[in-house]
C-alpha cells in the first residue's frame, strides 16, 4: 500500500507541475495534463471503492480503456497538426474508434477486465508516438533532443506502454496465479512512477520553449 501512495504522489507531482505552468504549455501538453487528472481520479475511484460491491469497477476500467487512448492520440495530433503526419494520426483515431465500436457491439455485456480492448488500442498508440518521434528527428537539431518535450514524452510513452501492455493486456489471459499478478503489478507500478516523473519533466521543458506551437 505504501508503494501505491508513492505512486499517487508521483502522479500528483506531475499534475502540479503541469498546472503551475499551464499558461505556458502547448495545446498537446494541456491535453496530456487533462489525461493525468483523469488518471488520478480513476486511480482514486478504483482503490477507494475496491471493496464496495455496490460499485461496478469494471465499468470504470472500461471507460478508462476507452477514453485514455483517444486523449493520447488527440495530444499526438495537436503536436503534429502543422505537418502532413497529422492526418495519419487522425486516421489512427478513426480506426481505433471503429475498433472500439465493434468491440462494444460484440461484447454485449461488459464483464471482466478490458484486456482485449487494451490489446486493440496499444498498436495504434505506439504508432502515434513513433510519428511524434519521427517528426522530431526530421525537424533539424536546433535544440538537443533532451530539450524537446514532445520527443522525451514520446520515448517515455513507448517504454511505459511496452510494460503496461505486457501487464494489463495479459492480466486475465496469461497471469493466472496470485503471485504472478503481484509481481507484474509491482513492475508496472515502478514503471508508471518513472513515466509520470518524466511527464512532469516534459511539462517543465515544454513551458520553457517560447514560441513553440507544434512540430
Amino acid at each position: 500500500m505504501t508503494l501505491f501512495y508513492i505512486y499517487l504522489l508521483t502522479l500528483f507531482s506531475a499534475i502540479l507541475t503541469g498546472a503551475v505552468r499551464f499558461k505556458s504549455l502547448t495545446a498537446s501538453f494541456r491535453v496530456l495534463l487533462l489525461l493525468l487528472i483523469y488518471t488520478m481520479v480513476h486511480e482514486l475511484l478504483t482503490h477507494t471503492f475496491a471493496f464496495d460491491v455496490r460499485l461496478n469497477l469494471v465499468l470504470i476500467y472500461f471507460a478508462y480503456a476507452l477514453i485514455s487512448p483517444l486523449l493520447y492520440l488527440f495530444s499526438f495530433y495537436l503536436e503534429l497538426r502543422s505537418r502532413r503526419t497529422g492526418k495519419y494520426v487522425l486516421m489512427i483515431i478513426a480506426a481505433i474508434l471503429l475498433l472500439d465500436a465493434v468491440y462494444i457491439w460484440n461484447a454485449g455485456v461488459i464483464v471482466g477486465f478490458p484486456s482485449k480492448l487494451i490489446m486493440f488500442s496499444t498498436p495504434f498508440l505506439l504508432a502515434g508516438a513513433m510519428l511524434v518521434i519521427w517528426a522530431n528527428l526530421n525537424t533539424g537539431f536546433d535544440l538537443p533532443l533532451r530539450e524537446k518535450s514532445s520527443f522525451i514524452f514520446a520515448m517515455a510513452f513507448i517504454v511505459y506502454t511496452a510494460v503496461s501492455f505486457t501487464h494489463l493486456s495479459l492480466y486475465e489471459i496469461v497471469l493466472e496465479t496470485k503471485a504472478m499478478k503481484s509481481w507484474s503489478q509491482q513492475i508496472h507500478t515502478y514503471t508508471s512512477m518513472l513515466y509520470y516523473a518524466t511527464i512532469g519533466y516534459s511539462f517543465w521543458i515544454d513551458a520553457r520553449q517560447p514560441g513553440k506551437s507544434s512540430i
